[in-house]
């Protein structure tokens, strides 16, 4: 209401960490709990996180009682059940009759002229109008392909991502087990990439051949795996792709960021998720969109700054052909003269657990955390709609 209220000192006790004991305390306001600080054209103001869930936490119980409870009898239940718990999730449903999706959750609804991606005023102006009602809530029943399919990606098109996570995961595009060794740059973005840099001489044979090997890889699959056992990952585009990222990236963004704006981004949002993360957080969605517009694509959602190379293309191509060669360069002293011969390293890349626990490792693979099930219906039950 654009009225000062006074901050509230919060005291959440002592933590120990490696023997050290600490107090842990901060303050909040009605907006959150204060993050940090920063300076407004001079003026040191506090930076505070507001959750639509916070303090609301427990409804997610009234989800899981319904359902524990024998008060959900049919798919329409079963939405309804799941709209009562603040937290944004995907929840699927199905019966011998209906398949069904409902992502629930305190979505906000914003002002127009907010946006979501920066900080908001805290004077009350800029304040939220409330949260997305039952029926605007991504959900759907029965599609036509008789599937329904999600892996942390959009749930429908033009649902936004939090406020703090910049980005959904990519659209699927494979089945699961060839998508869960899949490099994710190589799938979603070396195809306007390889356009792109197609478009010009590269500045070497050498780089030249590179550009091949990930095509050659993109065809083939762009699979992780060390298909012969020897630590290795099979594929050379592999070791291009893993040299060639970060250059390529900072390429993208520094003709316009800048070192030191890149660098913070960077810090922000990581620039990829390597294995064996599950290459979730990248730049991939930010190059994929930005190289598309300035090849002169159709692009929904143009982004109104163009960041490869200012938005001039034979610019924009010229410094990713040299993130390239400076990439083929490292990799020809490290591992020889003929890119064919470069590989990643499928060991570093294992999937470990808890020490003293398992002593055991695994190959990469990017699966989902949820359970997989194969269930069959031999009715409908007694009593459901």
């Amino acid at each position: 209401n654009g009225r000062c209220r006074p901050m509230q000192f919060f005291d959440a006790g002592k933590l120990t960490n490696n023997g050290a004991t600490s107090e842990v305390t901060f303050y909040r306001t009605v907006h959150g709990p204060v993050l940090g600080y920063a300076r407004v054209n001079g003026r040191r103001v506090a930076l505070a996180e507001k959750r639509a869930s916070y303090g609301k936490d427990v409804l997610d119980l009234l989800f899981y009682y319904r359902l524990a409870h024998g008060q959900v009898h049919n798919i329409d239940q079963f939405f309804r059940a799941a709209d009562q718990t603040p937290q944004t999730f995907n929840s699927f449903y199905m019966d011998d009759r209906n398949i069904g999706v409902f992502t629930s959750g305190l979505i906000p609804i914003r002002p127009r002229n907010v946006d979501p991606d920066l900080p908001i005023k805290g004077t009350g102006h800029e304040e939220w109008h409330g949260y997305t009602s039952f029926g605007n809530h991504p959900q759907g029943i029965n599609p036509p392909s008789g599937q329904i399919v999600n892996w942390n990606n959009r749930p429908e098109a033009g649902y936004e991502a939090p406020s703090d996570n910049w980005s959904l995961g990519a659209v699927i595009t494979s089945a699961m087990n060839a998508a869960a060794t899949q490099d994710v740059r190589e799938m979603l973005l070396e195809p306007v990439l390889s356009r792109l840099l197609h478009g010009g001489r590269a500045p070497s044979a050498r780089d030249a051949q590179m550009l091949s090997l990930l095509d050659a890889w993109r065809s083939q699959g762009g699979s992780r795996l060390d298909r012969t056992g020897n630590g290795q990952v099979t594929a050379p585009g592999a070791a291009i792709m893993d040299a060639a990222w970060p250059l390529l990236a900072r390429a993208w963004a520094s003709a316009v960021l800048g070192p030191a704006l890149t660098s913070q981004f960077a810090r922000l949002e990581s620039v990829y998720e390597a294995p064996p993360g599950g290459q979730e957080t990248t730049w991939v969605p930010y190059l994929d969109k930005d190289l598309r517009t300035v090849l002169g694509m159709r692009v929904r959602g143009k982004y109104a700054v163009r960041y490869c190379g200012a938005g001039n293309l034979k610019r924009c191509r010229a410094l990713l052909w040299a993130a390239m060669d400076r990439a083929g360069a490292t990799l020809a002293r490290t591992q020889g003269a003929n890119p064919a011969n470069w590989h990643s390293s499928a060991t570093t890349e294992r999937i470990r657990f808890i020490p003293g626990i398992l002593p055991f490792t695994m190959r990469y693979t990017n699966r989902p955390t949820g359970i997989q099930q194969v269930l069959s219906f031999g009715g409908h039950a007694p009593g459901d709609g």
